[in-house]
């Protein structure tokens, strides 16, 4: 069934409303607002077809709009990383002779965390945990203010003192989160007994990513220089 474009645009309305239209695009067709179509609309009493017409179309438009959203940030998700790519191939280029920039890399390839979209890296250390710093703020961009810090313990203590003991071992500026306390019973090293070990988290899936390309770029670097 085809709507005359004659038709004066309350009649077109209900015409297009029947034949399963959505507001949205009966407000395209007629160049009115949504609000326009609801007023007219309203009241008007459809049969159980129109209905299950109505009812069809919405459900299809909604599937389309969920598909294309899904499609978008695919399409968003690839190109970032793409960006990243080439990004960490410049960076690696630049800084693969660098003994920071691979002392960092090595750490984090043993200590550090993958199975969150975030950089995550734990230790009892404090010259590691001051490298690893160190090395966020040369080579991905992290400001001191950024990371956020936890602490594991076995002390059952306050947990103000577990935080002041790392800020002052490590001049920190960034935001604790609540300390895990470890029981004693656990395997972990003699070192961590008192003030326990600190974990450096600092949000955002990109750095993981570069990390990633890094160590991958970092294998396939020494492999070629080993068969020279």
């Amino acid at each position: 069934m085809r709507v005359s474009k004659s038709t004066n645009s309350h009649e077109r309305a209900f015409a297009l409303r029947r034949l399963g239209f959505t507001f949205s695009e009966i407000a395209s067709d007629l160049k009115v607002s949504k609000g326009a179509i609801s007023k007219w609309l309203k009241g008007v009493k459809f049969s159980v077809e129109e209905m299950s017409l109505i009812a069809a179309k919405v459900a299809k438009n909604n599937l389309q709009a969920r598909q294309k959203s899904r499609l978008s940030k695919q399409l968003k998700r690839v190109f970032a990383e793409r960006q990243v790519l080439i990004e960490a191939k410049k960076d690696f280029q630049k800084f693969k002779k660098n003994t920071l920039f691979i002392s960092g890399l090595t750490l984090y390839w043993a200590h550090g965390s993958f199975t969150n979209p975030y950089f995550q890296f734990t230790s009892s250390n404090e010259e590691m945990l001051q490298l690893i710093l160190e090395w966020l703020g040369k080579y991905l961009g992290v400001k001191e203010n950024m990371p956020k810090y936890r602490v594991f313990s076995t002390n059952w203590g306050n947990e103000e003192a577990l935080n002041a003991v790392w800020v002052k071992e490590l001049s920190l500026t960034g935001r604790f989160m609540k300390p895990v306390i470890i029981k004693k019973s656990q395997n972990i090293a003699k070192n961590a007994l008192n003030k326990g070990s600190l974990q450096i988290v600092v949000p955002g899936i990109e750095r993981i990513r570069k990390i990633k390309v890094w160590q991958k770029l970092f294998v396939r670097y020494y492999q070629d220089d080993s068969d020279k």
